[in-house]
């Protein structure tokens, strides 16, 4: 008797490229921008820290202008691979 689970033949729950077997993704902070997701300016063109960006109020934030990090795209992660050793490099 074939479980229902079976697709067509095809056992997909002992599939490796399953997403469920497949690792959790890794994130870290953007080393461009430290995290913050790109360089905040204030109307004299200044940089300024990230607390006094949130101070603002949305008026004054649409006055001063915000840059995105190309890196990461303002979000101020970003995803890298987890460690995997390469086995193949081992001489026995």
């Amino acid at each position: 008797m074939r479980a229902f689970f079976e697709v067509s033949g095809n056992d997909w729950w002992g599939n490796p490229q399953a997403p469920w077997n497949q690792p959790d993704a890794v994130y870290e902070n953007c080393p461009d921008c430290n995290g913050t997701g790109g360089d905040y300016y204030n109307e004299d063109g200044d940089v300024i820290s990230v607390a006094d960006w949130e101070r603002l109020s949305d008026e004054d934030k649409a006055l001063w202008t915000f840059d995105k990090c190309e890196r990461c795209d303002g979000l101020g992660t970003i995803e890298v691979e987890p460690y995997e050793p390469d086995y193949d490099d081992y001489n026995d």
